[in-house]
């Protein structure tokens, strides 16, 4: 448990070939580990480990643990790579680890982050074109969303952001098999909607809805809107 935020140790290891770092690092350091993340770019092809935890006592974590530890994120990594390279997008997967030093890959939360495309000619900026990969992407994963986060910037939209909890069983079947029904597809529709017209009006923007059993609830939301204005002086 991380009881003092100033003892949280955190090791991040961002070169492909050498992953396996971030374990020897916690070893070095004698660092009992409560969290893994992964974060995929979907531009390098890159996974990158971050670990954090907490000190334990000196010399008295044995090689076993590390082992274990890192054929987890062997067998994780070999069991994910398929799905990731189908699913074509950037996102940072986050899984707790017990103080046996198992991964609890049931619970596990993902943050799926997706820009909007830009486009060059005014008339391909329409609802359809602009949420066309972001709802291939996450409208299969409605039944296990949180919440959805829409930012706008200079009144276009840029980015949405879908925060997710499911198992990692859960993860490679949504993507393997994308299933979407016509109620989560027309109450999203009418969603990006209303997210389209409200960003047009505003020069920057940012809406989080909470989604509950795959529906985003439109009058449950946190907004934040910012005004600008500019002028010769």
């Amino acid at each position: 448990m991380k009881s003092d935020l100033d003892e949280v140790i955190q090791i991040s290891q961002f070169s492909r070939n050498e992953q396996n770092k971030v374990f020897a690092l916690a070893k070095a350091e004698q660092v009992i580990l409560n969290e893994i993340e992964l974060e995929y770019k979907k531009k390098t092809g890159i996974i990158i480990v971050r670990c954090s935890g907490v000190p334990g006592e000196p010399m008295a974590i044995t090689n076993s643990y590390y082992e274990m530890l890192q054929k987890q994120l062997t067998t994780l990594k070999r069991t994910i790579k398929s799905s990731v390279r189908e699913l074509r997008s950037n996102f940072v997967m986050k899984i707790n680890i017990s103080e046996q030093g198992e991964f609890d890959l049931d619970f596990v939360d993902v943050t799926i982050k997706i820009d909007f495309p830009k486009f060059e000619n005014p008339k391909s900026y329409t609802v359809l074109n602009s949420f066309k990969e972001s709802f291939r992407v996450l409208r299969p994963f409605a039944d296990y969303t949180n919440s959805l986060s829409v930012r706008g910037h200079q009144f276009r939209l840029s980015v949405i952001e879908a925060d997710l909890t499911l198992s990692i069983e859960d993860f490679i079947e949504v993507i393997a098999c994308p299933i979407v029904g016509p109620r989560t597809e027309k109450q999203w529709y009418s969603f990006s909607t209303k997210v389209y017209k409200e960003v047009k009006k505003q020069y920057k923007f940012n809406v989080t809805l909470p989604c509950v059993d795959g529906e985003l609830i439109w009058d449950i939301k946190e907004k934040k809107i910012f005004l600008q204005h500019q002028e010769l002086f």
